[in-house]
């Protein structure tokens, strides 16, 4: 079983352990998603579209919306980027004062800051796209962010895509498998619901966002 399966597996077992004791004494309606138990989120500093610093702690007091995609991806994830389009739309002004959304991208090497800039205009997709500008990206981003999030990343011939828990393209030498996951983090930096797989639209996050917002 490849790492990212394992972690949604563990994700949805943790949500049956932990459903009594997070829902009991409290009257609030639950997630839609799988809730967890509230560790702090790790933090990490990578680069946006725009060339600047960007780091996790900035948005302490906002909730985030973190996900993974990568540019060459035929479908998953412009669906996804998509998606998060429409959360923007539904958010208002919650969206940049009370709410951020973050994409991180499992492909550094392709993904630099000035095709993740066009990516992002393209797709009217404001929110920060991060990769790394370091010497070796995908060591970098593997121990700042993805092994930290439990993010599996695996470059394969293009020939060997297999469409599954993964996406990848079709056009070049590699495509990307990669663990299929969205985190929602409090205004506290913790880890508080996770969206394994592609089972949600935007509906579904302005949900679990809103819930977060009343607390």
């Amino acid at each position: 079983m490849a790492p990212g399966h394992g972690l949604q597996a563990l994700l949805l077992v943790l949500a049956l352990l932990l459903a009594g004791c997070l829902h009991e004494g409290s009257s609030r309606e639950p997630f839609w998603g799988v809730e967890l138990p509230g560790d702090a989120a790790p933090d990490f500093t990578l680069v946006d579209q725009h060339g600047d610093g960007f780091s996790l702690n900035e948005t302490t007091g906002k909730l985030v919306v973190l996900t993974f995609v990568f540019t060459h991806c035929p479908d998953v994830c412009p669906a996804v980027t998509y998606q998060l389009g429409k959360l923007q739309v539904a958010l208002g002004s919650d969206y940049g004062t009370k709410v951020e959304i973050i994409s991180v991208t499992v492909d550094p090497a392709r993904d630099t800051v000035a095709r993740l800039a066009n990516w992002s205009t393209d797709r009217n997709a404001s929110w920060p796209h991060l990769t790394s500008n370091a010497p070796e990206p995908e060591a970098a981003m593997n121990e700042s962010v993805w092994a930290p999030y439990g993010v599996y990343v695996e470059q394969v011939p293009a020939t060997e895509h297999d469409h599954g828990e993964g996406d990848g393209n079709e056009t070049g030498d590699y495509s990307i498998n990669h663990s299929t996951i969205l985190y929602i983090i409090d205004q506290q930096g913790r880890l508080r619901v996770a969206w394994p797989g592609l089972d949600w639209s935007y509906r579904d996050i302005h949900h679990d966002v809103a819930l977060l917002l009343a607390e």
